[in-house]
């Protein structure tokens, strides 16, 4: 299993601490919010070799980065190309140039690199096996208004996710899905096929409304620990205050 590290975003809501530097290294709890990530990652044992994508702008920080630090698992580094917001390949576009990349078709366990949070993926990955799907990470809201901002999923017994709405205003359920997935290596293909067909190439979460109407798609809860989205300052005080604690 490949591990992929989403990092090619420009951040504008965070300026101007991202003018210059990508999210991605900001400091949270005193280390980078990457360095966070990758704690979880070295902790599933299928994950062979992490992958990073980010773009031309930010490319040589992310190289210092690297060389700066001591990771137990081997991290290659790519560049997709962009220089601004404007020319951006998007997540899911990002998602494509790493599998076109990939010497063989096998399981990708994809993150956000804004995304901080310190519970297992195992069991994510391990939902994966069992079922040969896509699964995605799913957390639960405390309100419906709360989950407005994000993808919404309803699951069924079985846990696959049986619809997927994009920020919808008036939710029908509190479980909302995260920049958290493992594609299955079988699945791989239809990344391509989504774009080719006009697919949105930036938010993930509408590539897995498109997906769950190909084939079963999964999604696994994660009820306990800690979940931020990085998205604006006051996200990242939140996080620094919770991991300046660990």
């Amino acid at each position: 299993m490949k591990a992929l590290i989403l990092a090619a975003g420009y951040a504008t809501r965070l300026y101007p601490l991202t003018k210059d530097r990508p999210k991605p290294l900001l400091k949270v709890g005193g280390r980078p919010v990457i360095d966070w990530l990758i704690d979880r990652l070295k902790q599933v044992p299928r994950v062979e070799h992490v992958h990073v994508v980010t773009n031309h702008k930010f490319v040589d920080q992310f190289k210092d980065w690297q060389e700066a630090g001591s990771f137990d698992l081997p991290i290659s580094l790519h560049d997709d190309g962009s220089t601004c917001e404007e020319d951006r390949l998007g997540a899911v576009g990002d998602i494509r140039m790493m599998i076109e990349l990939m010497e063989k078709r096998e399981d990708l366990l994809i993150a956000a690199g804004d995304n901080l949070f310190d519970f297992d993926l195992n069991p994510l990955c391990t939902l994966s096996r069992l079922r040969s799907a896509p699964v995605i990470g799913v957390r639960t809201a405390a309100s419906l208004d709360e989950v407005k901002r994000f993808g919404v999923v309803k699951l069924e017994a079985d846990q696959r996710i049986s619809s997927f709405e994009e920020k919808p205003s008036e939710p029908r359920s509190r479980d909302f899905a995260l920049c958290l997935y493992v594609l299955s290596g079988a699945s791989l293909p239809l990344v391509r096929e989504y774009l080719d067909l006009g697919g949105n190439s930036d938010a993930p979460g509408n590539y897995v409304s498109w997906l769950i109407h190909r084939l079963a798609v999964y999604g696994h809860v994660f009820d306990k620990g800690h979940w931020f989205d990085i998205g604006d300052h006051d996200s990242l005080k939140s996080a620094d205050e919770c991991f300046s604690k660990k």
